[in-house]
């Protein structure tokens, strides 16, 4: 007989088909911690689970963030959008031009031309 038929027969119980990490014992009930040895047995496995969760909410939540951040500046930079429609603005009809004093001096440069020139 094979240990798993003897654990059975001694104690009435049947194998959950699981072992104890520490101990190495065949479980008979399914049960937090090993009878054996005391070794937690589920809480190792919903930590697990529960790291797992949180770095790919962790990581969605990053990938979410940087998204908005590009969005928003491509928004910023876009040019602002011109309706075709409505009637020109001032600005268009009267463009602002430089008043051009027909008195005034040109400006004399800093340094004299060469006189090769």
């Amino acid at each position: 007989m094979d240990v798993i038929s003897q654990a059975t027969q001694a104690t009435g119980l049947k194998p959950t088909g699981e072992w104890c990490p520490r101990c190495l014992e065949l479980l008979e009930s399914p049960s937090a911690r090993c009878p054996h040895c005391g070794e937690p047995l589920r809480a190792q496995r919903k930590i697990t689970l529960w790291i797992g969760v949180g770095g790919i909410v962790t990581l969605l939540f990053a990938v979410l963030l940087m998204w908005l951040v590009v969005y928003q500046e491509d928004l910023m930079s876009a040019p602002v959008p011109v309706d075709e429609n409505a009637p020109p603005t001032r600005e268009q009809i009267l463009p602002d031009t430089p008043k051009e004093n027909k008195d005034a001096q040109p400006e004399k440069p800093e340094k004299p031309p060469p006189l090769n020139q």
